[in-house]
């Protein structure tokens, strides 16, 4: 009998805030929420406990109350939603406002799995409405067991002042409605005039009657309303269930129709639910551990669920709306790419697990290069000016040193070039502070500065010792593709350029710092983004022999050594997480080891609190627990290359496609203090504590030969 797997994800780790130990803000904790939904949906559905906005998540286990079950688009709790719908079961008078509409539930009564969502929902009366979830890629299927009487639907359609629209089918079992909301679009300057998240309804029982919030009355069986709520209202003389099957689209109703037919058809809801669980266990047992600890499995497979929601995929049967001109195309999109967080984990960790989908994600970029002009920061699913540098030309870079090729080699050179040499409008004119609005896309604001003194000064540019450095990694990554479109002289000036951050180098401190206009060095607490002057002094992948021959051997490692003494390290954001993995490249594995088993112990756990003691950002801690339990970690992710030290478990399989799997053992493995005595790649000692990708998907086998500490 296979294993399941969906039985070790628990997905309330990440949903609840705990400010002992969210220490950063109501908004840093996991933000986590338990979606249905098969791996990468377009649209996830949730149990909504509030209403979510940008720094507000749709379920919180705080909460006590069910307000609504929602499709929803949101990526991270940093994030607004888009083209969002709500469905709320109601019973007696009909009920809009968040504070009056929600329904009591018993913590035991509620079935969360990424598979189905399942609780009972008590009214004041004490009656009970069991409302049951389950999903495909672009639709739902709800189930609503009502009790005998009058009983309501309540669609929220939109809200913040959009304008909703719905209609109304003639056969009193249908509804399509539409909302154009998108929680993000001030933080770009283009207009979507076209853009609306589609709805298609289709109900198991007639609806008797129909009420709204919009003033007019319904008379063409149409309405169109800003912050639009519909009643759809039942009669029933005896406990009925009421299915609804929900089909989403960007394209238009049609689509969402069309969606239900593709997706839903006419299996039942259990068969539905099953073919889900499948899809999971499939997916989840792409890695296979031990099943000895089973609080060590709740985490490993709660973050491999993580780690499998984003990007989504943004297209429908071929064809895709685009969030850059407005229009319909012919291809595949994905979008919801934080790629700021992710490309320095969680992507990597897509090419190992999911390599099919790759070549389509990098077609994604480059279509949006092509339809807005640049590659994306933060898609959602139009451009946002969320976090610094281009961060999509590492992925491309990633991409093609890993040997994928699925996609316009031409384009990609262009779009990563654009990146590389054009300053984005008004450059010099603005700060380029996070999230100020209105505002064109960026891209890599600073770059005038960058290509006229070799830095970004600090009193000019926001943040602009984090866009010095980490742009100096991203003209790594553009000459990477510069290579393999045989262009040397292109390779050859990015390749020196992606040596600026040496211009922050402070000699007398030995750290990076940030400078001002005139060349001096300001203070060392200005100009960084997320983190700080330690945290950023240790970022530099791709130039590691280089940064360690500036500071010496010797002073890196008591440089490490300082940083995590002194509490600079902070997991829960990204900045710090390669870093307990350098000790790995100066010679001093068992520090790492012993950084990253601390690390591990201290921020992942099955709380739903602590489970996540950060964002978890489109699975990006998800992805470091992932790959330091494997035992290796992508330090400069676009290299192809992994960084090896210790996995945290014993043995480790991993699928890599075509009947192969890469196996990773530790030998002579004891509870005692134990280190790494020799590291074997398929028999044959590593010569250096690293790894590539493609010994990986060759189905190697890596061994750890452990060994008592005396």
């Amino acid at each position: 009998m296979k294993p399941d797997y969906t039985n070790y994800v628990n997905a309330y780790i990440g949903t609840s805030y705990n400010p002992h130990i969210h220490s950063w803000g109501t908004s840093d904790y996991g933000g986590t929420v338990p979606f249905v939904c098969p791996p990468f949906a377009m649209t996830k559905w949730a149990p909504q406990t509030r209403n979510n906005c940008i720094g507000t998540a749709v379920y919180s286990y705080d909460d006590a109350q069910i307000i609504g079950f929602m499709a929803t688009h949101q990526p991270a709790i940093w994030m607004g939603d888009y083209g969002y719908l709500s469905v709320m079961p109601q019973l007696g008078t009909g009920k809009s406002d968040v504070s009056q509409r929600g329904f009591s539930f018993d913590r035991r009564s509620e079935f969360v799995s990424p598979y189905l969502y399942r609780v009972d929902l008590k009214d004041t009366d004490g009656r009970v409405i069991h409302a049951e979830m389950t999903a495909t890629e672009r639709c739902a299927k709800l189930r609503f067991c009502f009790p005998a009487g009058q009983a309501r639907i309540y669609l929220e359609v939109s809200r913040n002042d959009a304008e909703g629209e719905a209609f109304f089918p003639d056969n009193g079992r249908s509804v399509c409605v539409s909302n154009p909301d998108r929680m993000d679009q001030h933080l770009s300057d283009i207009p979507l005039p076209n853009f609306r998240g589609y709805y298609a309804l289709e109900f198991s029982q007639n609806y008797c009657a129909i009420e709204s919030t919009a003033e007019e009355k319904v008379e063409s069986l149409s309405l169109k309303g800003k912050n639009l709520g519909i009643w759809l209202n039942f009669v029933f003389e005896t406990e009925t269930t009421v299915e609804i099957d929900i089909g989403s689209s960007f394209i238009s109703y049609e689509q969402a129709l069309k969606n239900i037919q593709n997706e839903i058809g006419n299996q039942t809801f259990s068969e539905l639910c099953t073919s889900l669980k499948t899809t999971w266990n499939d997916n989840l047992g792409k890695i296979k551990i031990p099943f000895t600890d089973t609080e060590q499995c709740e985490i490993f497979y709660t973050a491999m669920y993580h780690a499998m929601l984003f990007p989504h995929i943004f297209s429908e049967n071929g064809k895709y709306y685009s969030a850059y001109d407005d229009q319909i195309h012919n291809g595949t999109m994905y979008t919801s790419f934080s790629i700021w967080d992710t490309f320095r984990a969680a992507n990597s960790l897509l090419t190992i697990l999911f390599p099919e989908r790759v070549d389509g994600m990098i077609e994604s970029l480059l279509h949006i290069y092509q339809e807005g002009g640049y590659l994306p920061k933060w898609p959602n699913p139009s451009y946002t000016n969320i976090m610094i540098s281009t961060h999509a030309d590492s992925l491309i870079a990633e991409a093609i040193n890993k040997g994928f090729r699925g996609f316009d080699m031409e384009m990609a050179w262009k779009a990563v070039e654009k990146d590389g040499l054009i300053p984005p409008p008004g450059d010099t004119e603005r700060a380029w502070r996070d999230r100020e609005p209105n505002l064109p896309y960026e891209a890599r604001s600073g770059l005038s500065y960058l290509m006229e003194y070799g830095y970004i000064p600090t009193d000019r540019t926001a943040e602009a010792a984090s866009r010095t450095i980490e742009g100096s990694y991203d003209d790594w990554c553009i000459a990477q593709v510069a290579n393999a479109t045989n262009r040397e002289s292109d390779a050859k000036y990015f390749l020196e350029r992606s040596l600026a951050y040496r211009k922050l180098f402070e000699p007398n401190s030995k750290l990076l710092c940030g400078r001002k206009i005139d060349g001096s060095f300001d203070l060392p607490t200005v100009g960084w983004t997320e983190g700080g002057q330690w945290n950023y002094h240790f970022f530099t992948p791709h130039d590691m022999s280089g940064m360690i021959s500036m500071v010496g051997r010797e002073n890196y490692i008591h440089q490490l050594d300082t940083y995590f003494e002194k509490g600079y390290n902070f997991h829960p954001n990204e900045p710090s997480h390669h870093v307990p993995y350098l000790y790995a490249l100066v010679g001093e594995p068992a520090k790492a080891k012993a950084q990253i088993e601390k690390i591990a112990r201290e921020n992942y756990s099955t709380d739903p609190a602590g489970g996540l003691t950060g964002n978890e950002d489109c699975g990006q801690m998800s992805a470091w627990y992932i790959f330091s339990a494997l035992g290796f970690y992508p330090v400069n992710p676009a290299s192809g290359e992994y960084v090896v030290v210790c996995p945290l478990l014993n043995e480790i399989t991993v699928s890599v496609g075509q009947d192969k799997d890469f196996t990773i053992r530790k030998l002579n493995s004891t509870s005692g203090n134990q280190q790494v005595a020799r590291i074997l790649l398929n028999g044959e000692a590593l010569n250096k504590p690293t790894i590539r990708y493609s010994d990986i998907m060759a189905g190697s086998t890596l061994e750890f030969i452990m060994e008592d500490v005396t």
